[in-house]
Order: C-alpha cells, then sequence, then structure tokens
C-alpha cells in the first residue's frame, strides 16, 4: 500500500499532536500511579516524622512551660504552631494504615495521597519549628 503525499503530510501533523499531547496526559496518570505504587513509602516516612513531630511538640510545650514559670516572653508563632500539630495528628488519624495487604486500590490511592500531603505538611511545621527554636 503506498502513502500518498497528503496522507503522509496529515500523519506528520497528527504525530506533531500527539507529542503534545501525551505528555500532558501523562502527568496526572504518573501522579495517581505513584501515590498507588508508593503507598507504603509514604505512610512508613509519614509514621517516622510523625514521631519527630512528637518530640518537637514535647520539647516546645516544656519549652513554653519553662518560659512561664520563669516569668519570659514565648513567641507568638508557638501556640499557632501547637495548634497545627494537633490538625495533622487528627489528620493522621483519619488516614487508613491498613492498607499494606489492601488491594482496593481507590482506599490505597487515597490513603497515599493523603500520606504524601501529610508528609508535606509535616516538613512545613518542622521547618517552623527550627525558627521558633
Amino acid at each position: 500500500m503506498q502513502v500518498l503525499p497528503q496522507e503522509h503530510q496529515i500523519m506528520d501533523t497528527a504525530n506533531e499532536i500527539m507529542k503534545q499531547v501525551v505528555p500532558i496526559l501523562m502527568v496526572p496518570i504518573n501522579r495517581y500511579l505513584r501515590y498507588l505504587i508508593l503507598c507504603t513509602t509514604y505512610m512508613r516516612d509519614m509514621g517516622i516524622k510523625m514521631t519527630e513531630l512528637n518530640d518537637a511538640k514535647v520539647s516546645v510545650k516544656e519549652k513554653r512551660r519553662h518560659n512561664i514559670s520563669n516569668n519570659l516572653e514565648v513567641p507568638a508563632q508557638v501556640e499557632g504552631w501547637l495548634e497545627a500539630v494537633e490538625n495533622i495528628i487528627t489528620k493522621v488519624e483519619n488516614v487508613p494504615h491498613d492498607t499494606g495487604s489492601c488491594f482496593n486500590l481507590k482506599i490505597r490511592h487515597k490513603a497515599g495521597r493523603n500520606a504524601f500531603e501529610i508528609n508535606e505538611e509535616i516538613d512545613s511545621l518542622m521547618r517552623r519549628y527550627k525558627e521558633i527554636n
């Protein structure tokens, strides 16, 4: 079968369009698969980071108590930081933790996405913690 010049031009145009469209469509698909496949890793990282965050919370509370008992100034951002930590703790409690043997892809995706987002929030809180101390 012989390809006519006009058909060849149409195929080239379609090929160029596909080269532009496919990468755009792959971004959400890759993100979805990343949450699904790395769910266990994100959950493990979240547990490690939560331990560090709880240690930091205890440290900030002790420092706040010490400053109050010695009539020293408590930094203004401490209360907001502690509230943010409590919000994170609430979010972590709402993430399903038994996804290791879960074959429900929707649950694994949601848990992976939530754990990833919580990890980002914890990182932000830990950066703020370093500013407070």
